[in-house]
């Protein structure tokens, strides 16, 4: 079998592992979403798990080595994410952190030097 196919298997383990931790812990700690009139659901639903999958991203990025942009730009998507599910944020200020971080990452994959306008002479 590939590295590649083994790392994949057991990325996907570990995050299924954290996702269950995450889960008891969401619940211990009261980071909890509870239904009210205008809510789609009707039980009680676990906030945040979603950082779970940035985090796995980040670990294998730093494995992977690569660029420092894209690890901060999703560390920084991460964490304002997460910490808007815990405790509502502004919207200005989570559209300015998403907006670092989305340019962070966009840093990494050379968006910018491929989509560069040039300017005929």
């Amino acid at each position: 079998m590939d590295d590649e196919i083994i790392i994949f298997i057991l990325s996907v383990m570990a995050s299924v592992g954290v996702i269950y931790i995450y889960m008891a812990l969401a619940k211990k700690y009261q980071i909890v979403d509870v239904p009210n009139k205008r809510s789609s659901h009707q039980a009680v639903v676990v906030r945040g798990a979603g950082v779970v999958f940035p985090i796995a991203v980040i670990v294998a990025g730093l494995i992977s080595q690569v660029s420092l942009a894209f690890v901060v730009g999703m560390a920084v998507l991460a964490i304002i994410s997460f910490a808007d599910d815990v405790k509502s944020m502004a919207a200005g200020l989570r559209l300015s952190v998403h907006f670092i971080g989305t340019v962070l990452i966009l840093l990494a994959a050379n968006f910018f030097q491929l989509h560069a306008l040039t300017v005929a002479a």
